[in-house]
């Protein structure tokens, strides 16, 4: 399956995004999940699990070999790399981008079409962290949301659990525990913080009430000032040839348009810089932009440019859902797999047909000729043979 998509992007002479990120399984093994996206058979580009790839050192020039192993490993050449290979994405961490001696930079001077991006989803969690003190935006607002929403049932299991006769004395102290941090020290001090608040509005009337509502208003101007320059710096920091590229892909969006379009040559220069910059066919795109204007339709001459702008992943997004896909193959009862076993698992349910329309009979007919059934005479024939020529050598021995 991987030799036929490979076969199929080098054909298309597809342009390509590898995505990586690192993570660990049950088994304490450091390793590395690639994707790439990539255009199949000339239709919008998708993402695609390539391998997971064990690490024998975590530093950038490990990783830049092994990565390049994977992917020479299963079809891609140098040379088509050096005129394909149009983005890298990765989780911003020190090693990986780091300017003098990341992964990035070790890649890009290899590589020089490569246009290297930070994720997004890990920008708005850095922006964001600096104001609010976490890490994960969206998991920390839904685990809270939910703990919320099953308070009720929390509570109740956690007080009969402490309780229950059925269990042993380590175990009741420790829901006692449990139901102690949940009710106590959480919605105490929260009943005890709102009291005192109530008191000062009682005592105080009006005066404190518009001094706590001045109060909350300047906090919230501070909060959302400080967010939004975070947010801008993080979000928004690229360099110039990043910012550059950026602005010139902005070209196919109508939105950013003028509201008419007199000048017959309006975004040629942002098309002549996007196709040289990564090797497309200039005359065509132009010609199939003037189209574009009249018609906002992508025709044959645009599209090469429009799927090269959607090749380009905002994020390692798909790289966190292999890592989830990962943890169910290698769970706790199947420890012991071999990360090439879990790769070619991931790859299967990662990017395999859906099991109605798959036909095993090549793969049953490969199975048999192996003789890989139980009931195959022929496989247990030879390993008696085997074993004969064994006893026979040991019995010539003694």
């Amino acid at each position: 399956m991987r030799e036929s998509i490979v076969k199929n992007i080098i054909n298309s002479e597809s342009k390509i995004s590898v995505l990586i990120d690192e993570s660990t399984t049950v088994s304490s093994k450091s390793c590395m999940a690639v994707f790439i996206k990539a255009s199949i058979s000339h239709e919008d580009p998708i993402f695609i699990f390539l391998d997971l790839v064990e690490l024998e050192k975590q530093t950038a020039e490990n990783i830049v070999n092994q990565l390049l192993n994977c992917l020479f490993t299963f079809g891609f050449q140098d040379s088509y790399l050096q005129h394909n290979w149009v983005s890298f994405v990765s989780d911003g961490a020190s090693v990986l981008v780091g300017k003098k001696n990341g992964v990035t930079k070790l890649l890009k001077d290899k590589y020089p079409l490569i246009f290297s991006w930070h994720c997004m989803n890990h920008r708005l969690e850095l922006a964001v962290g600096r104001v609010l003190d976490v890490r994960w935006v969206a998991s920390s607002f839904r685990a809270v949301e939910i703990v919320w929403k099953t308070y009720p049932a929390l509570y109740n299991h956690l007080q009969n659990s402490s309780y229950d006769n059925l269990r042993d004395q380590k175990s009741r102290s420790k829901y006692l525990g449990l139901f102690i941090q949940l009710h106590c020290r959480v919605l105490m001090n929260q009943l005890k913080e709102q009291s005192v608040i109530d008191s000062f509005k009682t005592k105080n009337g009006d005066f404190m009430l518009e001094a706590l509502t001045a109060q909350k208003t300047m906090i919230f101007k501070t909060i959302v000032l400080s967010s939004n320059t975070n947010l801008n710096s993080r979000l928004l920091e690229t360099n110039e040839e990043e910012s550059c590229i950026l602005n010139d892909m902005q070209i196919l969006n109508e939105h950013t348009w003028p509201c008419t379009v007199e000048n017959i040559r309006f975004g040629e220069d942002e098309i002549k810089r996007l196709t040289n910059r990564f090797l497309l066919n200039t005359d065509n795109a132009i010609q199939g932009f003037r189209k574009y204007i009249n018609n906002k339709i992508i025709n044959d001459e645009l599209k090469e440019l429009d799927i090269l702008i959607k090749t380009f992943p905002v994020s390692t997004a798909e790289c966190e859902r292999g890592f989830s896909q990962m943890n169910l193959i290698c769970s706790d009862l199947r420890s012991r797999l071999s990360v090439t076993n879990i790769s070619s698992l991931m790859f299967i349910n990662i990017n395999g047909p859906p099991v109605a329309i798959w036909n095993p009979t090549s793969y049953v007919k490969s199975w048999l000729i192996k003789h890989r059934s139980t009931h195959d005479n022929r496989s247990r024939k030879v390993a008696q043979i085997k074993l004969n020529e064994e006893k026979a050598s040991l019995w010539k021995i003694l």
